[in-house]
């Protein structure tokens, strides 16, 4: 900081700061021995203040010095916001990378291993049969009947029947190693990134969302657009892949001060693989002859969104 002078009174003192600060100077005073010292902190605004200062001292009831105490408080209490968003999004590197990963990212790692488990348990994804698979798709494939139309019945009747679960358990199932392992790296880069900026409760409720919107939209989409293309062997986290990316994605563009950020090229890239899904040439592409779940990228990429808008509008 450097000294541009000194004031005899408090009064005389804090009415000329206050003026500094409303013009844009960051500027303090102190009182010593000599009086009120006026400081700036920026050295290139010192000759600017030197002579705002000596207009001051002309006339120091001019008018226009009356307003600026209440000025001066708004940028106060905006850099005091400002000041406590970084605090808030300032991770010590060097204490975050000596606890475990499990302690850094509990909800990401919990979610990775429950879906390696129950990946691993359904031999890739192949094993609808089994307990896994009967009580953690969307519908019960044992339940599933030949050219049966009312198929949103037999959901609702799920439903009713206590086992919301269902809409959120399919994101744990895998089908092939090539499908897991890439919905984990992607995970584990957008779900810890998150996680690790704005807390588990956060992406708990994300994942949650985007998973219940992925799911249950690729479901009815299906359902309405392509019925007979066996539209409830739903499985994977890529739906929630994509509303993660999504969220951090909008976040970055109205709420920056969250510390969340993504490369252009990780958004060019999902977009893209969005648009050839669509176009089918993912189909089987974990070696499985599968159909890639495009509408639950869809639906999971609208809701991570939306989640990250909506907030703002709320507040206006």
């Amino acid at each position: 900081m450097r000294q541009i002078g000194t004031l005899e009174s408090a009064e005389l003192a804090h009415r000329f700061t206050d003026y500094l600060v409303a013009e844009g100077t960051d500027a303090v005073c102190e009182q010593e021995d000599t009086g009120w010292v006026v400081w700036v902190r920026d050295e290139n605004n010192l000759a600017a203040a030197k002579a705002q200062m000596r207009e001051y001292l002309e006339n120091p009831r001019d008018p226009r010095y009356d307003h600026a105490s209440r000025i001066a408080g708004q940028v106060r209490a905006q850099r005091a916001r400002q000041r406590e968003e970084a605090a808030r999004n300032w991770v010590d590197v060097r204490q975050r990378w000596r606890q475990p990963m499990a302690r850094q990212i509990p909800v990401t790692m919990t979610l990775i291993v429950l879906s390696v488990v129950i990946t691993l348990f359904t031999g890739s994804g192949t094993r609808f049969d089994g307990f896994l698979g009967r009580h953690l798709l969307l519908i019960d494939p044992s339940s599933q009947v030949p050219g049966e139309t009312n198929a949103t019945r037999r959901l609702v009747e799920i439903l009713d029947h206590g086992q919301v679960c269902r809409i959120i358990t399919p994101v744990f199932w895998h089908f092939g190693m090539m499908h897991l392992i890439f919905n984990m790296y992607m995970f584990y880069q957008v779900g810890g990134l998150i996680e690790s900026r704005r807390g588990s409760l956060l992406l708990g409720g994300l994942v949650f969302l985007t998973a219940a919107a992925g799911n249950l939209g690729h479901y009815w989409t299906e359902l309405v657009l392509a019925p007979d293309q066996n539209s409830l062997m739903l499985g994977g986290m890529s739906g929630v892949v994509y509303g993660l990316v999504g969220y951090v994605w909008i976040r970055g563009v109205v709420a920056p001060e969250d510390g969340l950020r993504l490369s252009r090229n990780i958004v060019v890239y999902i977009m893209i693989f969005l648009f050839i899904g669509f176009m089918g040439l993912t189909d089987g592409i974990g070696g499985t002859g599968s159909r890639v779940a495009n509408w639950a990228h869809a639906w999971g990429l609208v809701s991570g969104m939306a989640s990250a808008y909506l907030p703002m509008l709320w507040r206006r």
